[in-house]
């Protein structure tokens, strides 16, 4: 693995996993070797994202005893969803936590990769820690909504990761805008939230990704908007956050 790149979020629901994978599958179409480690282990949506929720019943072991990541969209993938179970909740104390996720990221077999795409759970706590002590992170992208709410608690996660010694390349505005069928725009989280933390923060705002349907509906299915709708407003906006990343 040439490179890893974390992403993270102060604060849940602000669509972290989303990000993560289409930001993966980008670098993909920009012809490079991309795999994703889903290491949001309170809350693991990588499975479902990328169609392999039955992950579990095909993951196998090398004869080094390391992980065999599946692949999936083209990518090579692992996530603590594989091992959890559907409706298992990793309900682990902070010590256990951090040796599963040191374990978790030693102990995988990966092909030869560009990229790594690493999706953290939100939050400051135990796992962003762990593996930032495990392995050698590149550079982090923090997800946010232009929501204050949002932007407060990714402020606090740029912070972790300056404090980590962990590069943070940038911030991403996730549902920044909705645009309706009669042309309108709206902004239902907000307006101007991620702007206002980069200039704060003083780090680079990489992409403002709309709030689309199909993104929804595709996420939900395993169909990523990027494959499905490669000429849509998120597509778009996917392929400049991967431009960016590479150019950092």
């Amino acid at each position: 693995v040439r490179h890893v790149i974390a992403v993270g979020a102060g604060k849940g629901g602000v669509g972290k996993s989303t990000v993560a994978v289409h930001l993966a599958l980008a670098l993909q179409q920009a012809g490079l070797r991309v795999g994703v480690l889903d290491a949001d282990i309170y809350g693991p949506s990588v499975p479902v994202l990328m169609g392999i929720e039955d992950g579990a019943r095909q993951v196998t072991m090398t004869t080094e005893h390391q992980i065999r990541p599946l692949k999936a969209l083209g990518l090579a993938v692992v996530s603590f969803g594989f091992f959890l179970g559907a409706k298992s909740p990793a309900v682990w104390r902070g010590p256990l936590v951090g040796k599963a996720v040191k374990q978790f990221a030693r102990g995988v077999g990966w092909p030869e990769l560009d990229v790594l795409v690493v999706d953290l759970p939100p939050g400051t706590g135990d796992v962003p820690l762990s593996l930032a002590e495990a392995i050698e992170v590149d550079g982090a992208v923090v997800v946010t909504t232009p929501q204050r709410l949002a932007t407060l608690e990714a402020g606090k996660a740029i912070e972790m990761f300056r404090k980590l010694g962990v590069p943070v390349l940038g911030l991403v505005e996730n549902m920044s805008e909705a645009v309706c069928e009669c042309g309108r725009t709206s902004h239902p989280f907000g307006q101007g939230g991620g702007a206002a933390l980069s200039d704060k923060m003083g780090c680079p705002l990489l992409a403002r990704v709309p709030f689309e349907e199909r993104t929804v509906s595709g996420g939900d299915a395993g169909t990523p908007a990027m494959i499905e709708d490669p000429d849509g407003a998120g597509a778009f906006a996917f392929r400049t956050l991967a431009r960016q990343v590479c150019e950092a």
